[in-house]
């Protein structure tokens, strides 16, 4: 991963929760380096049920010639009880 590139996670808020900040750039990260990325996404949901976040994450692979910008679909859930 290049860390000069402007690396960033955008997560879509399911119905019924609010996001502290769906869109996260390099600064916002816990962890980033050439071999890994990792946001917190704090949430607080209206109601109890599972919980299914979709977003874009955006980033640059480098190779000797040239670097290519990557958006990988996320998802994950969350079981809130």
């Amino acid at each position: 991963m290049n860390l000069d590139f402007p690396t960033s996670l955008k997560v879509d808020v399911p119905e019924g929760v609010q996001v502290a900040k769906p869109h996260q750039k390099k600064p916002d990260a816990v962890t980033l380096d050439e071999s890994k990325a990792e946001f917190a996404v704090t949430f607080t949901p209206a109601a109890q049920g599972e919980k299914a976040f979709t977003g874009k994450f955006k980033f640059a692979v480098c190779q000797d010639e040239a670097c290519s910008p990557v958006t990988e679909d996320v998802e994950f859930k969350v079981a809130v009880k």
